[in-house]
């Protein structure tokens, strides 16, 4: 049973409004600047508050919690494994990604691939560049614990649609 959710005004008291939220989005959408992201948190037309706001309705709809998607990342991030019908694991990478909510969080440098599972343990050189294959950054678990944001229309979003199937499988590793 999953943990109940938040009342949906509680979760929108952590979006900045006035031009703290301006400030917010501008971080979010796709650009070059210190603090910013070349590929983007979401699109350059979306609004923070409706993502957050759908990706609230969609928990509520599967029975899910903020809690149980990032306690699951944080679980996968701990090695390599199977979950399910798919092969998990992650690299140290160059750079470092901030939150955009600017409150010292950052990736850690870390980057987690969740990919179809050919059936053999390990990854082989452009195994992650599978279709299907889901790339999550160390950040994720965070952006979604306590900003309850799972990104917008951006190469990174994590659906919690899709993330569903992978909630109560069990973690098998290498």
């Amino acid at each position: 049973m999953a943990k109940q959710l938040p009342p949906l005004d509680n979760i929108m008291k952590n979006v900045p409004t006035g031009l703290d939220l301006i400030k917010l989005e501008n971080r979010l959408k796709p650009n070059l600047g210190r603090y910013g992201s070349s590929e983007g948190f979401m699109g350059t037309d979306q609004r923070v508050a409706d993502i957050i706001t759908a990706d609230y309705l969609t928990l509520l709809r599967l029975g899910l919690s903020y809690d149980q998607i990032a306690n699951k990342l944080d679980q996968l991030m701990q090695g390599q494994g199977f979950i399910g019908d798919y092969k998990f694991g992650g690299e140290i990478i160059c750079g470092e990604q901030e939150c955009p909510w600017m409150d010292g969080k950052t990736d850690n440098q870390y980057f987690l691939w969740i990919v179809p599972s050919n059936g053999k343990p390990g990854f082989v050189p452009g195994e992650v560049h599978t279709p299907g294959t889901i790339e999550v950054s160390g950040l994720m678990p965070h952006l979604i614990r306590k900003h309850y944001f799972f990104e917008g229309n951006s190469r990174y979003r994590l659906n919690p649609e899709v993330l569903n199937k992978f909630i109560r499988e069990e973690v098998r590793r290498f």
